[in-house]
């Protein structure tokens, strides 16, 4: 779910690459939301195939309010 993959970023060093296709899907969620500032671009896989990648620049000020007001469930930092 993009909401739990933005939590799971919150805290990331950004500029946060990612090569994963579920992860990709959620960002790409993300960033047609405007909860982050991402790009989607293809790079250089195993044995010279195309890859999907997807760089997370930063969460926006939308994002983080949207991660303000996400219910608390135990184990999440703000809890």
């Amino acid at each position: 779910m993009p909401s739990d993959y933005l939590q799971k970023i919150q805290r990331a060093e950004f500029p946060l690459r990612i090569q994963d296709p579920g992860d990709i899907a959620c960002v790409a969620e993300l960033l047609s939301a405007g909860l982050v500032d991402a790009s989607l671009e293809l790079s250089s896989g195993a044995g010279g195939k195309p890859a999907k990648l997807a760089v997370v620049k930063r969460i926006t000020p939308l994002g983080w309010f949207d991660l303000m007001r996400a219910p608390c469930t135990p184990g999440h930092e703000r809890c």
